[in-house]
């Protein structure tokens, strides 16, 4: 049994007295929490209780989600494998133990309502959608691959921040170095009119004399150079000018990764 001194500290801090808790411990050891009135009331006396109202649509959802794990076929493993909401936590929303949070119940509703992939941004490998990976170095004449037909990629990369990308490829090199590390993979979207690039950004670039480098990009000393600015500070990377009609073929560094 907690002593009175630790009901005064939670009282302190939420503004709910010794009574108001015993009293909804009470409600959720007795009450079934698989029906969803009791549920509702719950929900309700517990917002109005902390001061934190809960409106109808945030109550609905919330519902709703509970609905969706309470009547599927599928076992609380396989959800939590899916959504990567814990296998214990589906479990407990399942038996009417505890309610699943806003954000996880919009997780839920997604997944139930066929958006099967969940909505937290984790790579992942697959042979059906994403981004085409090829185990070949940019520096090694990675775009050339680009525009061989009989190249196929390794597999495909689903990342959804970086699935606007144009390939996934392996990188070699310190220079970029802590920001882009030697055997990192890199996400590229090819830049078919280089007339405007935004300066600061990182760039993978080929340049007329087919030599390859990752850079960022930065202002030149006049309009037809840019600066090509290593994140390593080490005195042997050095900033590098370019001319900009040496610039055959450039795409943008979106993000980069370890190797799957």
């Amino acid at each position: 049994m907690f002593s009175d001194n630790f009901f005064k500290k939670v009282e302190k801090k939420t503004n709910v007295n010794k009574e108001t808790i015993l009293s909804l411990a009470d409600k959720l050891q007795k009450g079934n929490m698989k029906d969803e009135t009791t549920l509702k009331e719950v929900i309700n006396d517990l917002a109005k209780r902390t001061g934190r109202e809960v409106s109808n649509e945030k109550e609905e959802k919330i519902m709703k989600a509970i609905r969706f794990v309470q009547t599927t076929s599928l076992t609380p493993y396989k959800i939590a494998q899916d959504t990567k909401i814990t296998e214990a936590t589906i479990g407990n929303y399942k038996n009417g133990k505890t309610k699943p949070t806003l954000a996880n119940a919009e997780i839920l509703i997604r997944y139930f309502e066929g958006e099967k992939t969940p909505p937290i941004d984790t790579p992942s490998i697959s042979f059906t959608k994403g981004v085409p990976y090829y185990n070949i170095d940019f520096i090694c004449g990675f775009d050339l691959v680009l525009n061989d037909q009989t190249t196929k990629p390794e597999y495909l990369i689903d990342f959804r921040k970086y699935n606007d990308a144009t390939c996934w490829c392996n990188v070699t090199g310190h220079s970029m170095e802590p920001e882009i590390n030697h055997g990192d993979i890199i996400a590229l979207k090819k830049i078919e009119d280089p007339s405007f690039l935004p300066l600061g950004e990182v760039y993978a670039i080929v340049t007329t004399n087919d030599m390859r480098t990752i850079k960022r990009l930065g202002k030149g000393d006049d309009k037809e150079h840019y600066n090509l600015i290593p994140t390593n500070k080490s005195p042997e990377y050095g900033v590098q000018e370019i001319p900009k009609k040496m610039i055959r073929t450039i795409f943008q560094v979106l993000g980069c990764m370890k190797r799957l």
